[in-house]
């Protein structure tokens, strides 16, 4: 399994694994997000963005084909991203989610009240915030 950042070209499958997923598949085509994929002799297996929001950065879009699930894969494309937000120089990393919380929690998110998250980050689901340079 290798990781590789996203190019234009892979839009479609990226949208196609989200949507596939029931995860929001929207600006995908634009890539406003920092996509990274893991891919094997098949294709892509998984998938993490990252959006950035001013010094704040929003993990979205993360996905495992159920075949890939359970091997690590997830955890190394957060990790990716969480790497990815440090490198770009930003503050805070957040995630919106809605039956993932025990997850994300092994990676340092915690649980924010909706108040507290600064209004660069788009409030549609339960928010997550962990400091990117942890």
């Amino acid at each position: 399994m290798a990781l590789r950042p996203a190019s234009l070209s892979d839009a479609g499958a990226i949208r196609d694994l989200l949507v596939g997923s029931e995860l929001q598949a929207e600006g995908v085509e634009s890539l406003p997000a920092r996509f990274f994929l893991a891919e094997n002799e098949d294709g892509i297996a998984g998938v993490a963005g990252l959006e950035i929001c001013g010094t704040d950065g929003l993990l979205r879009s993360v996905a495992v084909l159920p075949e890939g699930r359970g091997r690590g894969l997830g955890r190394q494309l957060v990790d990716q991203v969480i790497d990815e937000a440090r490198r770009v120089g930003v503050d805070s990393l957040f995630l919106l989610t809605f039956d993932a919380v025990g997850y994300f929690e092994r990676f340092g998110f915690r649980t924010l009240d909706r108040s507290e998250v600064p209004p660069s980050i788009p409030l549609c689901a339960n928010v997550g915030e962990t400091p990117a340079n942890r």
